[in-house]
């Protein structure tokens, strides 16, 4: 079910009128209730699988405290039940490919393909959400003891398949506490909900196509292509992602939860550092805290530690996708990352110096977006399609595949979102804000406004299409 089908606009006033008229001890069960439904919307043989996953994790979460002298070997036992499933569904045929082309480099006779499933949905997040529990549990925080209550916490419909990544101390002292209503947390739920189908519907859906038109012929694509299909397909994914969690948070938010921020205008970051610190946050939280840190972070000198940066982004371009592209988009990251901390977290150093403060903000993010948009290039296609483009953009070439309409479209979209990200930050903190009439009274003006404007593109014939992070 796509938060922005008919049948979700359908499905969640449904469940939430009924939560809120529900006693508060019935509303644990029937949100989980929802939940699997909204999940069994997709794939009731595959609700089956995360039911039985969700099981596994709740008893070996108990068993921790039962046997805490083997508690290491416990939660050694449950990441690896985790990411076995994890690897059986993503990674085998990866796997298989990479056997099939070191067989043929040799000479060997190739053999059909066998592995072939698909992705369960959101079964990454699934994942990362268990690992952290029984990683936890294992630090020393008390298991969830209540099996309903722990079903609850990977199953919730608003974040069941691509995150926010939730943790789990957060969210269950949530449900213990039964929230009541809260008129202004509702109103600005429905208003992430009214904006997060903007971003959506009517930016990231009319950027798709002309992104597409570029990334489906990269050898023919001319320099003007190459660059404005890729800053095409950066801000596609941008309001994509950041449209679904948008709608994901006000979907919790009509129930009365709060769910982690997931992005804080991440195409304002001056480093590639910086911009961590905004794209994708639950992950990027999760990575730091579950596999950097772990691995020694910084504590393990200094060699050490641009190794763990590299290892640890690397391993997120895995988690991302099963294909060399995704690995190299993440090592690359890393490589960047480890640039900037050996010079001191200044991306740019010489502008610091030799040119006034903001002319050197100025270089410092326009240096970052390039980065940024240049290896999303590989975020979405293979390394040689990638290569074509980028040569494209260096030495020119090609024939022209986007029109002036396409390039003035490109160019609005992008302004328009950089400039209001410009503008919520210089008002960010100002009284209004923060006051309640703001809440009940500019809020509502603001979810009608762009609720008209999503049933203008839905009138005119706009057609649904899936979120990109359902394929991870």
């Amino acid at each position: 079910m796509l938060f922005n089908s008919g049948a979700y606009l359908g499905f969640l006033p449904v469940v939430t009128v009924l939560h809120w008229l529900l006693p508060s001890r019935a509303r644990t069960v029937w949100l989980l209730l929802a939940s699997y439904f909204f999940y069994a919307w997709w794939s009731v043989p595959y609700l089956g699988l995360i039911v039985g996953l969700t099981a596994a994790n709740f008893a070996v979460g108990i068993a921790q405290t039962r046997f805490r002298e083997q508690d290491r070997f416990v939660v050694a036992v449950a990441i690896a039940m985790n990411l076995l499933v994890l690897a059986i569904f993503k990674y085998l045929g990866f796997l298989e490919e990479l056997g099939r082309r070191a067989a043929s480099l040799f000479g060997l006779s190739s053999v059909p393909a066998v592995v072939d499933v698909v992705l369960p949905l959101g079964l990454s997040f699934f994942v990362f959400e268990f690992i952290h529990y029984q990683v936890d549990v294992h630090r020393g925080y008390q298991p969830i003891r209540d099996p309903i209550r722990f079903a609850l916490f990977p199953a919730f419909f608003p974040t069941q398949i691509a995150g926010p990544i939730k943790r789990f101390q957060d969210f269950d002292a949530q449900v213990m506490r039964r929230p009541p209503f809260d008129i202004a947390l509702f109103v600005d739920g429905l208003q992430l909900i009214a904006v997060g189908l903007v971003k959506k519907i009517v930016l990231a859906d009319s950027l798709r196509p002309l992104a597409d038109s570029v990334f489906a012929n990269t050898a023919a694509a001319s320099r003007m292509d190459a660059l404005a299909g890729m800053i095409a397909f950066g801000f596609q994914i941008y309001l994509d992602f950041s449209g679904y969690t948008d709608i994901g948070r006000g979907s919790a938010q009509l129930l009365g939860y709060r769910m982690p921020q997931n992005f804080r205008m991440p195409y304002l970051a001056t480093s590639i550092r910086d911009f961590w610190r905004r794209w994708h946050i639950t992950l990027s939280s999760w990575l730091r805290d579950y596999l950097y840190i772990p691995l020694g972070g910084s504590r393990v000198g200094y060699r050490r530690t641009l190794a763990n940066l590299i290892t640890t982004m690397t391993l997120g371009g895995l988690w991302h996708g099963a294909a060399v592209h995704f690995i190299l988009w993440g090592f690359l990251h890393g490589v960047e990352l480890a640039g900037q901390r050996r010079l001191g977290g200044i991306a740019y150093p010489a502008m610091a110096t030799r040119f006034p403060a903001a002319v050197a903000v100025l270089v410092a993010w326009a240096g970052t977006q390039a980065v940024v948009m240049l290896l999303w290039t590989l975020f979405r296609v293979s390394l040689s399609d990638a290569s074509a483009l980028w040569t494209r953009l260096a030495f020119g070439g090609g024939t022209s595949l986007l029109g002036q309409p396409a390039l003035s479209t490109i160019a609005l979209i992008v302004v328009a979102v950089v400039g209001t990200e410009l503008f919520l930050r210089a008002v960010q903190g100002a009284d209004l804000w923060h006051r309640r009439w703001y809440t009940l009274g500019l809020r509502p003006v603001s979810i009608a406004g762009a609720s008209l404007v999503v049933l203008v593109f839905t009138v005119n014939g706009h057609t649904t299409t899936s979120f990109i992070y359902f394929q991870f």
